[in-house]
């Protein structure tokens, strides 16, 4: 597991899979920051959700982590994200 910063474990979780809702999270890691994943959302209460994703350095195994509601969400509208500058200059081929 990478470790979050926005990783929640909640209190109670179900015992079982709830479903497979197609869902995009905002994950907080040391090395992209603030980041935007397409996540499945598996599990869910109603303060927190636990979601798989397929990360960049593991193209053959899910990684899964449980976070607040308010990090997962069905539809990003440009609204709620915030622009951040360029990491440097853009180079075309």
């Amino acid at each position: 597991m990478a470790g979050y910063r926005n990783e929640e474990i909640p209190g109670d979780m179900p015992p079982r899979n709830m479903g497979a809702v197609l869902a995009i999270a905002c994950l907080i890691d040391g090395v992209d920051g603030e980041h935007y994943r397409p996540v499945v959302a598996r599990k869910w209460t109603a303060t927190h959700v636990w979601v798989t994703f397929t990360p960049d350095w593991a193209a053959l195994s899910d990684e899964s982590v449980w976070l607040r509601k308010s990090d997962v969400c069905r539809i990003l509208r440009a609204a709620d994200v915030r622009r951040r500058p360029r990491r440097g200059p853009v180079v075309h081929p």
